[in-house]
């Protein structure tokens, strides 16, 4: 059951940790959209474990994985689509300089 702070209305993250590397720095904000459908090889957040993770999506023979992309702390998880939050929209550098879209 969802509860009442749980909608489709998009919201953000802090990344804490470098294990997304070079992609998003440590102190990034991301900005998630929880309306989007996440396709092979989008960022996401999903829910792994009681927790929020950024990862990089990738499907293959209707097997869903998440991956860091850090070279140092490389990892891949297998999720169910259902674990999926949301996919990444934009994403800011921690001083707040830079942006990207994932639009």
């Amino acid at each position: 059951m969802k509860s009442a702070c749980q909608t489709n209305e998009p919201f953000v993250l802090r990344v804490i940790g470098d294990s997304m590397l070079p992609d998003f720095e440590d102190g990034s904000i991301v900005v998630i959209d929880p309306g989007q459908t996440a396709t092979n090889g989008d960022y996401i957040v999903a829910l792994v474990a009681n927790q929020h993770q950024l990862g990089k999506l990738s499907i293959s023979d209707d097997v869903w994985q998440i991956a860091t992309t850090s070279e140092e702390s490389r990892n891949s998880l297998v999720i169910n689509r259902s674990n999926v939050i949301g996919r990444v929209i934009k994403c800011t550098d921690p001083k707040r300089k830079h942006q990207k879209d994932f639009g």
